[in-house]
């Protein structure tokens, strides 16, 4: 989502069926994804052995032509064509789903 909304949580929940949806704890980031809180990006997706963490993207930003993300170091920002993107998440191994967040 972008950057700049704020995530309703209830609305979430009802949206994918999860069970009392949070943030991940330092140690849960840590433990998934290898990254520490504030540099939370679709790129700790490489971390993630198990493959066992959901993507979800609003579809708000799907029709953008770039998108950007740390590249699990908060010094930097990458801009990856969404297209691309998906691409990359796909070859991951992961599925991703599309939600609608209102505003």
């Amino acid at each position: 989502m972008d950057d700049q909304q704020r995530l309703d949580f209830h609305q979430f929940q009802e949206l994918t069926g999860a069970k009392r949806p949070k943030m991940a704890s330092d140690d849960l980031l840590a433990e998934k994804l290898g990254l520490q809180p504030g540099i939370v990006s679709i790129f700790g997706l490489l971390n993630n052995a198990e493959h066992d963490v959901p993507v979800y993207f609003d579809q708000a930003i799907m029709d953008e032509a770039r998108m950007s993300f740390h590249p699990n170091d908060n010094t930097s920002t990458i801009f990856v064509a969404t297209t691309d993107l998906l691409k990359f998440i796909k070859n991951l191994g992961y599925d991703y789903q599309v939600l609608k967040l209102e505003d």
